[in-house]
């Protein structure tokens, strides 16, 4: 289906540069490639009438296309230029054709159009977290995708300065992650006026695509003379392009008053045009009767679209007399009509704008007051009537309070500066003390909220701090204000300070609140743990195991988290007894209801975390996959960056590298969007361990730098572990020196006291590969040894990891069947944890101790297995290891003389032999695909079987097999 666009428009005058750009956007949109095509521009320079030339030009090639603009007076419309733009379309779409979105992406799209109001799920309250809008942001790639399916799309968003914060964020991701279709975005802008980070995303857009930022310039002499169809010669020209300065709207609007002489003095103010495009347009305004210019003045309130039911409200006239003036502003063109007659919208936004500027202060403020009456009586959705209140309701209103405190509340996920501003004026309106008390504090946490997920961390801090100020001392919501404050604070990279506020509150808290005492001991723990002070650590956690005793779900989650910081800060006490604690807490979350894990949200995160810890994977993966659906419906606000970044760690285990990534890139975009530089640095080092595994050193390189925020020790849990994965990197990119130097400036020094006991046997792994690089065996060998044997009683995947760093060693000792038995039951207690990636390394090892002994068909099971398990998962280096690994076994292993290679290309097809031999003459892939008929990427995948099946990875290789052949049969 199609958008219509109105008929042909005059031809423009000048404008080459620009309509070539036009041209090739809209002749690559035709040949099925999408694209970006901005245009900036001074107001009235031309760019909203280049627009309408590019979308009739679209619309004529029967192209798919949608417009919307965004509207000054409506920024606090979460996504406005976009519902603008797509809700009358996807009103209109058949059930069938949302489908092909999906249920997720549609009940995402439920919380931005209204069209699709009746997709969205049961509880329709968001997560604020950046994560869901990024969910969303997403989800409106998908669908701009999905519309292109069968033809090409043009999106034209005029007037993109005056877009809301989510329209903005929105555009900035689809600036960076461009959409994969046919999909020309086209977007007219003021440059002055944009948004700052759209500004960046403009310079920083995805090079990939085909962008053009266009400026508009202003016409010529020539061009303004056309434009306004008079002579070279006529007297008033030099005037008007002198005043105009080439901008074609002031021309025309100028050129008006010049022709009737009408200009009107004193009527000058500050505003958006110059001082005499403002005398133009104010004097078609003063031609008006007062009846007029006052339905002018509130539908100027109103905003577009508007109705002439509601202009008589706001203007206090019956509907007639309404309608007539309406009707007179329509001959006059200050209005237009619009959507079959039913609705009207002004000719051009300044012209609303200097409209509005003109009705007076006390009547503005009234009619706002009026609309917002209207609106509500019609049953409008909040957010229509919202900013309406927010411009006339005034202090000591309690209702009004409360509608905007709602309206907030339903955007606080997709928009929350717009929910941070209707909470500051609740609050203003809102009555002090009394029984509204409760209601402020309502209202000061979800605006902390709010600002937490902009980006403004400091002012939620402070906001948090006044909530803890107003609650009675003996109120058990403080511990719960404490520690999300307590995350904040440490988010802010202030350990310290939050340490000291939890502390202080423990001291206050009464003997009555149990548990909220436990997680307060918990939340100690764990910022001692990520300070590297372990010891001090299990301290705190041994006293929160204490308090845990009982048999409720609370009880069993502290429990769990108590017990795994034991296991993971005390060597020597992975016990199965607190193992078993930690697995109580699996059925209790089974068993839990959506609203039990609700309210202890965050502590449920924590427990599912732990189930990870001791290695039960699948577990922790069912588990998060559940809290992350219930954060998208619910308030949990706070936690679900740590189940983001929890199940990347976890799809990491166990080896499902596109998952981690995607769940590091969510991490990453929440963050960025935030402005949350401590998330950002976490997401960097989940992305450099993804990386690693893929075998993309240099990548990895680069996140960990950034992860290590350009500090070259590590002195955070956060930089810790980035050091590892940078030591890591360094090994396989053969500088083992100084990758030794980062792990060593990472694990502190060799007691390791400051690293988790957990964490240390992948670490201890690493070590034993640099050690052994550097050909100190009995380096290697001590550090294997300080793996915790009491781990491998309790948690067979971190001894695998054990068992794979001894297996190294005992092949450089040359004790090669130990070590193939050694590597092997690495194998298998790494698979029975599912550690798929680990598994794969322990098999390479065992392959290659098995050829040693010369127990070739055995090498070839383990190699053939671990070269499987690292093809399904993308580790490209360790695939790239395994078969070099198969090329020293072949070599190694005795030929029969002639006819070897021969029987390599046998086995062969016939259709891959002839590839072969076409390759052998030093065709490319694209040669050979004319040669055959055939697609260059058939050609590319006849090559991988063929590099396979002879056990070569290079062309050269392939062509020396054939040369072999060849030489074997004359």
């Amino acid at each position: 289906m199609q958008k219509r666009v109105g008929g042909a428009v005059r031809p423009l005058v000048g404008r080459e540069t620009e309509k070539d750009a036009l041209t090739r956007a809209i002749t690559r949109l035709s040949e099925g490639e999408g694209g970006g095509l901005f245009l900036a521009g001074d107001p009235g320079i031309g760019k909203s009438r280049l627009l309408t030339d590019l979308t009739w030009r679209a619309s004529m090639r029967g192209l798919t296309v949608v417009s919307g603009r965004s509207a000054e007076f409506e920024r606090d419309l979460p996504f406005g230029v976009f519902v603008d733009a797509l809700d009358d379309y996807l009103a209109d779409l058949q059930p069938g054709e949302l489908e092909a979105l999906g249920r997720a992406h549609v009940a995402q799209l439920a919380a931005v159009f209204p069209s699709l109001a009746d997709h969205a799920p049961a509880q329709d309250q968001e997560s604020s977290s950046p994560s869901v809008r990024f969910r969303i942001y997403r989800a409106m790639r998908e669908l701009l995708d999905v519309l292109a399916k069968d033809s090409s799309v043009v999106l034209a968003l005029d007037d993109l300065h005056w877009a809301d914060r989510a329209s903005i964020e929105l555009m900035e991701h689809l600036l960076r992650h461009p959409p994969r279709g046919r999909v020309l975005v086209a977007a007219a802008y003021r440059p002055r006026q944009l948004a700052p980070q759209l500004s960046n995303a403009l310079l920083l857009a995805n090079t990939q695509w085909h962008f053009e930022v266009v400026e508009v310039a202003p016409l010529t002499r020539a061009e303004t003379a056309a434009l306004l169809e008079i002579d070279s010669d006529d007297p008033r020209l030099a005037g008007l392009f002198e005043a105009s300065r080439g901008n074609p709207f002031y021309a025309e609007a100028l050129s008006e008053v010049a022709t009737e002489a009408r200009y009107l003095p004193g009527v000058f103010t500050e505003g958006s045009a110059p001082p005499a495009v403002l005398a133009a347009l104010r004097s078609e305004l003063y031609r008006l009767s007062d009846i007029v210019r006052r339905a002018a003045g509130a539908a100027a309130v109103l905003g577009d679209p508007f109705t002439p039911d509601l202009v008589a409200e706001v203007a206090e006239l019956d509907v007639p007399t309404a309608v007539a003036a309406l009707d007179e502003l329509v001959r006059q063109d200050v209005v237009r009509v619009s959507a079959g007659g039913s609705q009207f919208g002004f000719r051009h936004p300044l012209v609303r704008s200097v409209t509005y500027q003109d009705t007076e202060s006390v009547w503005r403020f009234a009619a706002h007051r009026r609309a917002a009456e209207a609106l509500r009586a019609r049953r409008s959705p909040v957010l229509l009537y919202a900013h309406h209140l927010e411009r006339s309701a005034q202090p000591g209103d309690h209702d009004a309070a409360g509608v905007l405190a709602d309206a907030a509340r339903s955007v606080l996920s997709t928009a929350p500066d717009t929910a941070a501003g209707w909470l500051q004026t609740a609050l203003r309106l809102l009555p002090i003390g009394g029984s509204h008390h409760a209601h402020r504090i309502e209202m000061l946490t979800s605006l902390a909220t709010a600002f937490s997920a902009i980006g403004q961390t400091t002012r939620s801090r402070d906001l948090m701090h006044e909530v803890l100020d107003l609650l009675p001392k003996d109120s058990e919501q403080r511990l719960d204000i404490v520690l999300r404050l307590s995350k904040v604070e440490r988010g802010l990279g202030r350990a310290n300070e939050a340490r000291a506020l939890v502390v202080r509150e423990l001291e206050n808290a009464g003997e009555g609140n149990r548990s909220g005492r436990a997680g307060a001991l918990l939340e100690i723990a764990i910022i001692n743990l990520a300070e590297g002070d372990v010891p001090e650590a299990c301290h705190w956690a041994e006293d929160a195991l204490a308090l845990s005793s009982g048999t409720d779900l609370v009880d069993r989650l502290n429990s769990a988290v108590a017990a795994a910081m034991i296991m993971a800060t005390a060597p020597g006490r992975a016990t199965p007894p607190l193992v078993d604690q930690v697995l109580a807490a699996v059925p209790a979350i089974d068993a839990a209801s959506d609203e039990e894990i609700g309210r202890h949200f965050s502590l449920v995160v924590s427990a599912i975390t732990t189930v990870m810890w001791v290695e039960r994977i699948d577990d922790s993966v069912r588990h998060y996959t559940r809290a992350m659906n219930l954060a998208r419906q619910s308030t949990h606000r706070d936690s679900i960056m740590a189940v983001i970044l929890a199940s990347a760690e976890a799809h990491s285990w166990q080896g499902a590298l596109d998952e981690s990534e995607a769940a590091a890139e969510d991490a990453l975009e929440a963050a960025m969007l935030t402005d949350n530089e401590e998330q950002c640095l976490i997401a960097w080092t989940a992305l450099s361990a993804v990386a690693m595994w893929r075998g993309d050193i240099e990548e990895a390189l680069r996140f960990s730098r950034m992860a290590l925020g350009g500090e070259d020790s590590a002195t955070s849990g956060r930089s810790r572990a980035a050091g590892y994965y940078t030591a890591w990197a360094l090994l396989v990119k053969g500088e083992p020196a100084e990758a030794r130097r980062r792990m060593m400036a990472a694990i502190g020094d060799e007691s390791m006291a400051s690293v988790a006991v957990l964490m240390r046997p992948p670490v201890l792994e690493i070590l034993v590969r640099i050690e052994l690089a550097l050909d100190d065996i009995d380096a290697a060998e001590a550090w294997a040894r300080r793996i915790d044997p009491q781990v491998g009683e309790v948690l067979p995947g971190r001894w695998g990891m054990r068992h794979l760093a001894h297996a190294q060693v005992l092949l450089a000792r040359n004790r090669v069947d130990e070590a193939a038995a050694l590597a092997a039951e690495g194998a298998r207690l790494c698979a029975s944890v599912g550690m798929r990636l680990y598994e794969g390394r322990c098999r390479l090892v065992a392959g290659i101790a098995l050829g040693e002994l010369g127990k070739h068909d055995e090498a070839r099971v383990e190699f053939g297995a671990a070269k499987d398990l690292f093809a399904a998962r993308g580790a490209k280096r360790l695939h790239e290891d395994v078969v070099t690994a198969q090329r020293q076994l072949g070599a190694k292993m005795p030929r029969r003389r002639g006819g070897a290679a021969q029987d390599g290309l046998m086995a062969l097809t016939a259709r891959e032999r002839e590839v072969a031999e076409l390759i052998s003459q030093g065709r490319t892939n694209k040669q050979v695909a004319e040669h055959l008929f055939v697609s260059p990427k058939t050609v590319e995948a006849h090559v991988s079987r063929i590099f396979n099946k002879l056990n070569v990875s290079s062309r050269s290789g392939l062509t020396a097999v054939v040369f072999a052949a060849r030489s074997a049969r004359d």
